[in-house]
């Protein structure tokens, strides 16, 4: 996923990157790191919002990790 993907997928999916950073457990920068491309987006986070974008993941299921 490349960082204007990501920036795309996160738009479309109403999520903020401190969201996301929350709901991930990750620095407070790492998702405007990926967002910016000045680190790639991990796979798995890719296939996460994927997922997500899909319905085969809930927000609410990130909250209850």
């Amino acid at each position: 996923m490349t960082a204007p993907d990501f920036r795309a997928t996160m738009a479309a999916l109403g999520i903020s990157q401190a969201r996301l950073n929350r709901l991930l457990k990750l620095d407070k920068n790492t998702a405007n790191r990926w967002s910016t491309g000045l680190a790639p987006v991990p796979q798995a986070v890719a296939l996460l919002l994927t997922l997500i974008a899909l319905g085969r993941v809930t927000m609410a299921d990130l909250e209850n990790l």
